[in-house]
């Protein structure tokens, strides 16, 4: 975390007394920090390339009591442990722990004079909210000095996450996308894009993925809760992908239709398979057999190879033919009721999880 403080130390030296009376009634002198001891006050849990950095070298107001405020302006880059399990709505802790390099408690007491930080002239930044600036003051014992106390003052900076931009430019398309899966189910089988949309719709949602991984750090720790969110919602398109080549199955028997079992109709309430019927004299016989085989229409023998005989053949040929075509057709339309109705109840279950997952990613913001 790179920090722009402005750090303010007090103590007082007794050595650096005068009386006022004696001087000109003069309270308060500025001289160079470099001219006086001072406190080597350090960030422990400081990064820096090049090592520790020199002391900044601002000047000092010193009072005729001895007491001296030093205070100068530094731009740190700290060490802070994130948990992203819940990114983009994530809250940070990020402590900054300040202590004496060479001096033990024995020698230096570092107190702090405020229970929080100054966040007055706290510049607002565009990706974090600063929620609070907490300060505490600890004693450790180290095990390189056995009984020696070290303190030393904690500042926790507990910071925020922005999250518009993700909810905007992030959830707002994953979701879109998501719902167009969920219409998918309504496109007719007949219109050859079904499972184009499908597989259109998960490429996508890969690249949206792809593009919130790269602005992540690499923690195998924990999985940000929108990466578990764009995860259910790629298992549901690829489900529904899958289950959209199951229903262009269904919708598509091909040649050899053979009548909707039983179990099936039960399920999905397509009630018993209608009879065919057989016209034979302008009378109408009921066959109530499932199977594809078809009855033969009673035929009028002809003995003589007369025209009218051959006549009644072609016509016997055609009716046969025409039964067979309408049986056909109505056990197409069976399955594809069937494909249907499996359609909306899938829409329905996927948008029941749909609705699940989303509460849950919003319901950590």
């Amino acid at each position: 975390m790179t920090t722009n403080l402005w750090l303010r130390q007090r103590w007082r030296d007794e050595f650096l007394t005068w009386n006022s009376s004696e001087h000109g009634n003069i309270q308060t002198v500025i001289i160079k920090s470099d001219l006086i001891w001072r406190p080597d006050i350090v960030l422990y849990n400081r990064i820096h390339e090049e090592g520790w950095s020199d002391t900044p070298d601002t000047n000092v107001r010193v009072s005729s009591t001895g007491d001296v405020i030093w205070g100068y302006p530094a731009t740190i880059l700290s060490s802070c442990v994130m948990d992203i399990s819940n990114f983009p709505y994530d809250v940070q802790r990020c402590p900054m722990k300040f202590g004496s390099w060479t001096y033990n408690g024995n020698d230096l007491n570092l107190i702090n004079f405020t229970n929080k930080g100054d966040t007055d002239n706290f510049i607002r930044n565009e990706e974090w909210t600063v929620q609070s600036f907490e300060v505490e003051r600890n004693e450790v014992v180290y095990s390189c000095c056995p009984g020696v106390p070290f303190p030393d003052v904690t500042y926790t900076v507990v910071i925020r996450r922005r999250s518009l931009y993700y909810n905007y430019y992030v959830m707002a398309p994953n979701v879109l996308l998501a719902v167009l899966a969920l219409l998918g189910f309504f496109l007719p089988p007949d219109s050859g894009e079904k499972l184009s949309l499908s597989i259109t719709l998960l490429l996508a949602l890969m690249v949206f993925m792809q593009l919130v991984t790269d602005t992540l750090p690499p923690l195998s720790t924990s999985i940000p809760a929108i990466s578990v969110f764009f995860g259910a919602i790629i298992v549901l398109v690829g489900l529904s992908s899958a289950l959209t080549i199951f229903i262009l199955t269904l919708h598509f028997r091909g040649p050899y239709v053979r009548p909707v079992p039983k179990w099936l109709r039960t399920i999905f309430f397509l009630g018993p398979p209608k009879a065919r019927t057989t016209v034979i004299n302008n009378n109408k016989h009921l066959h109530q057999s499932g199977e594809p085989e078809v009855t033969q229409s009673p035929r009028r023998e002809v003995n003589e190879p007369s025209a009218l005989g051959r006549i009644e053949k072609v016509m016997n040929h055609f009716r046969d033919e025409e039964e067979i075509i309408t049986y056909k057709r109505r056990l197409e339309k069976d399955w594809k009721v069937l494909a249907m109705r499996i359609d909306r109840c899938l829409f329905i279950v996927f948008t029941l999880v749909f609705i699940i997952a989303t509460g849950a990613i919003l319901g950590t913001a």
